[in-house]
């Protein structure tokens, strides 16, 4: 039977320590790439819908679930 690679498409949470004056200023100081990573740990959020989803052939080629 032969093998297929299933490629999904996750969201993760990570989150960042930023000194701000408001919730708002650290948002956008985190958008502009200021602040540190706190942990080098990544928590899952949830999986992106199936049609974002690809499927890696035995031959290698690649197609999106949607094309199946």
């Amino acid at each position: 039977m032969p093998k297929f690679n299933v490629y999904v498409r996750e969201v993760h949470v990570q989150k960042f320590e930023v000194e701000a004056e408001s919730a708002g200023e650290a948002v956008a100081k985190i958008s502009e790439g200021d602040g540190d990573i706190v942990d080098n740990a990544l928590e899952y959020s949830h999986c992106l819908d199936k049609n974002t989803w690809e499927v890696e052939l035995p031959s290698g080629k690649l197609i999106r679930v949607d094309e199946l």
